[in-house]
């Protein structure tokens, strides 16, 4: 699997069903107290740890090995840059952004493009 096939798989269930999304509040969590993880949150190997915290994105992007973090299967797929940007487009999912704001965010990640996110 490449890493837009894994951003892609990652992603789509959220774009389909905003509903899932790691949202409390006005906040995007890594896990909810009702249990709903965000695109991050589904591959950290301890959420509960993090569920309160500040950007786990931002400790991959300082340099933390993504093996101390991350579970297995999301290892090294996707750069720390591309973490923060899938982080991103869940964000502006879960919060009900307008297709132009989700598609400015999808451009900029250069993951995929808006009409494979919408496939």
């Amino acid at each position: 699997m490449n890493a837009k096939e894994f951003a892609l798989n990652a992603i789509k269930p959220y774009y389909k069903d905003p509903s899932i999304c790691g949202f409390e509040g006005v906040n995007c969590v890594y896990l909810t107290e009702d249990g709903r993880k965000c695109v991050l949150g589904q591959y950290l190997l301890n959420p509960e740890k993090h569920a309160k915290s500040g950007s786990v994105a931002s400790y991959i992007l300082d340099g933390w090995r993504q093996a101390d973090i991350l579970k297995p299967e999301a290892v090294d797929m996707l750069t720390p840059q591309q973490w923060d940007h899938l982080q991103q487009i869940h964000d502006r999912i879960a919060k009900s952004f307008t297709r132009d704001k989700l598609e400015d965010v999808v451009d900029r990640s250069g993951l995929f493009t808006m009409e494979e996110l919408e496939s």
